[in-house]
């Protein structure tokens, strides 16, 4: 469905022209307005998600980035391309989520993080956790007072686990040395994983080495792509996880669903559809 987005608040729900039916693409039974109505006319989004680069230190087999995912070597954009966009989005944006492919891996990531912090916008840096200057780059972080902190992927709470998704033999002691490292220097970290065959049933001990790193939190994430042998978790499999969120959930423990879970799946707290 075709919306018109605005940066005046008032303009938010009013009537700019009436909606038709070419205006909707899909053939759903979802809640499309009809003939004679108004688009949706919606605020312009305030958080926006500033891929640095599609390169990565991981090989996860089943990485949302299809650039990275293909061996991507096309020059990424420099400080003075980024300056030109950032400036752009801060007439109205209200947080940045920097990510790739691994964003510390940009070679001009320290002025882009100058960059942001001269808008003032508040960011958070979405990391695999493999620095290759740690020291430096928690240094840079905790002098720049826009840093929320850090969302680290961290796919199971052993080795085994955690690098049959990342790909890469000694990611997991790097990756749990480093959060150790970040949240010791005072940066707030949370981490993330993403639900797989591997570690459906290591979701609570997962929470618990989030926790003994000093995360605040730990963020599960359904597995969006093409079904992948030893990775994709069946149905049942699924579920599993599901009802282990939602118990600890149910106990206080700091664990939440990231992307979304389908109602019609399985009822669940995961927002959105």
């Amino acid at each position: 469905m075709k919306v018109i987005l605005t940066d005046d608040q008032r303009d938010v729900g009013t009537l700019i022209r009436p909606f038709t039916q070419s205006d909707c693409d899909c053939n759903c039974d979802c809640a499309c307005p009809a003939d004679g109505l108004a688009p949706p006319v919606l605020p312009l989004p305030t958080a926006y998600y500033l891929e640095l680069t599609p390169i990565c230190n991981n090989a996860c087999p089943v990485c949302a980035n299809h650039d990275a995912h293909q061996g991507y070597r096309k020059p990424v954009l420099r400080t003075s391309q980024w300056e030109t966009i950032i400036t752009y989005l801060a007439t109205h944006a209200r947080h940045f989520k920097i990510t790739g492919g691994e964003p510390t891996l940009h070679p001009d990531f320290e002025e882009i993080i100058g960059l942001i912090q001269d808008t003032g916008i508040h960011f958070t840096l979405f990391s695999n956790g493999r620095w290759l200057h740690p020291h430096r780059l928690i240094s840079l972080l905790r002098n720049t007072p826009t840093c929320d902190g850090l969302l680290i992927s961290l796919h199971g709470p052993k080795a085994a686990i955690h690098e049959s998704f990342s790909g890469v033999p000694g990611s997991f002691a790097e990756t749990v040395n480093n959060i150790r490292l970040a949240t010791n220097a005072g940066l707030e970290v949370a981490i993330s994983m993403v639900i797989s065959a591997t570690n459906f049933d290591a979701i609570e001990e997962n929470l618990a080495l989030t926790l003994e790193l000093g995360a605040n939190h730990l963020v599960c994430n359904r597995l969006i792509a093409p079904p992948t042998p030893g990775l994709t978790p069946d149905e049942e499999q699924l579920r599993h996880a599901m009802h282990t969120i939602e118990h600890l959930r149910a106990k206080g423990f700091p664990i939440r669903f990231g992307n979304c879970i389908p109602q019609c799946f399985e009822p669940s707290s995961s927002r959105g559809c």
